[in-house]
């Protein structure tokens, strides 16, 4: 769909193709109801300073090959709640100053049906849930719920890989982040994350991963972040010559706190 404002896709199907939906141009649409099944690439991809709205939307492989992501926005916007996005190698891929905001919105339909916005993983496919690069950022409220993200290995798969100027705000409870085989959140190269009421738990690597210039803000926010139950420390660094210049910061104005470092991931 190209330079196509106010364009709606209810109710609608998609299976196959590189891209099973691609908006571009400057576009904006909105996606309910829809399903994406066994993309080449992506059932739906976003371009070119486009806007987005997806509603109650499934969009998954069922090939078990790579290359799959369930979104993928270059230098656009989507907003998007009450969708699952199921077995992708990237749950929701964002780059060159994108924008995802899990949030929702009675636009275009009332609101109804559940709200959460689910990237799951039964088949152990996802290296990361959501990756935003490049001064991208997402912005969560309501649930976003990741399941069985990354990869055994560690390395930067993870839950969401947050990197080269890049944003995660999360919320008041709205970011749970379960049962990871990586990590759970990874921040590099001048990124930031904020957290308030997080619940990241479970998995075999480390639950929060800054390096390169790098910040992680915990809280204020009605609820304490929790990050709990991992094989190693909860702040990791690569290497030592990336062990500077992170920060996690207290709760509430409090007083900040620096992590233990382990050297590998």
């Amino acid at each position: 769909m190209r330079g196509a404002p106010g364009n709606r896709r209810p109710y609608r199907d998609r299976e196959g193709g590189t891209e099973g939906i691609i908006v571009f141009e400057n576009s904006q649409v909105s996606i309910a109801h829809v399903v994406g099944r066994d993309p080449g690439y992506t059932p739906l991809g976003i371009d070119d300073s486009s806007d987005v709205h997806v509603e109650h939307c499934l969009f998954e492989d069922s090939s078990g090959a790579p290359w799959h992501v369930g979104t993928d926005l270059d230098a656009s916007d989507v907003t998007i709640y009450g969708t699952v996005i199921r077995n992708m190698q990237v749950g929701r891929n964002a780059r060159a100053n994108s924008v995802i905001d899990v949030q929702a919105f009675d636009t275009n339909s009332p609101f109804g049906g559940p709200s959460d916005v689910t990237i799951d993983s039964p088949a152990g496919t996802i290296f990361d849930g959501a990756s935003l690069d490049s001064g991208a950022s997402l912005n969560v409220s309501p649930k976003l719920l990741i399941n069985q993200p990354g990869q055994s290995w560690g390395g930067t798969t993870a839950g969401v890989l947050v990197s080269n100027g890049s944003t995660l705000n999360a919320s008041n409870t709205n970011l749970v982040i379960t049962g990871s085989h990586g990590q759970r959140i990874v921040v590099v190269n001048n990124s930031h994350a904020t957290l308030a009421g997080a619940n990241v738990t479970g998995g075999g690597h480390s639950g929060l991963v800054l390096a390169n210039l790098s910040s992680i803000d915990v809280g204020p926010g009605s609820m304490l972040t929790s990050v709990s139950r991992f094989a190693v420390p909860t702040l990791a660094a690569k290497q030592k010559p990336f062990c500077r210049d992170f920060m996690l910061k207290g709760r509430s104005g409090g007083p900040s706190k620096r992590g233990r470092l382990d050297p590998g991931l």
